[in-house]
């Protein structure tokens, strides 16, 4: 029993090893996405949550937590080993690429078209 266990195992991996183009062969995530029909990437999924929730606070009263933890700048330095790009600067990236401005956060239907999230109606 656990001789044939074996060999099936080196049958399933000779097969594995040969559909991936050897041993050592790689299969790029670009080409996976491409196979499957995915455009996007785990980075632009990321983008799109961070933006619905920039909007979500944005649209936010003033007094609220969130709110005045977003506006709040730290006064000192970073520590090293912290990342150079500030959570803001992210978003202003994001907001360039996908052409969004500021303000546009209070129509939701508007932002959540700009973000990606919702499909255009046609």
């Amino acid at each position: 029993m656990c001789e044939t266990l074996h060999t099936l195992c080196g049958q399933c991996a000779e097969f594995l090893s040969c559909k991936t183009g050897g041993m050592f062969g790689r299969i790029r995530n670009v080409t996976i996405r491409q196979q499957i029909g995915l455009e996007e990437t785990i980075i632009k999924e990321i983008e799109q949550n961070q933006l619905t929730r920039y909007g979500h606070v944005q649209r936010m009263a003033e007094k609220r937590l969130p709110k005045i933890a977003l506006k709040w700048m730290l006064k000192q330095k970073r520590a090293r080993g912290r990342p150079k790009i500030k959570w803001m600067e992210g978003i202003k990236k994001a907001m360039n690429e996908r052409n969004l401005n500021e303000g546009q956060w209070e129509d939701r239907k508007q932002w959540s078209l700009g973000v990606g999230q919702r499909r255009k109606m046609f």
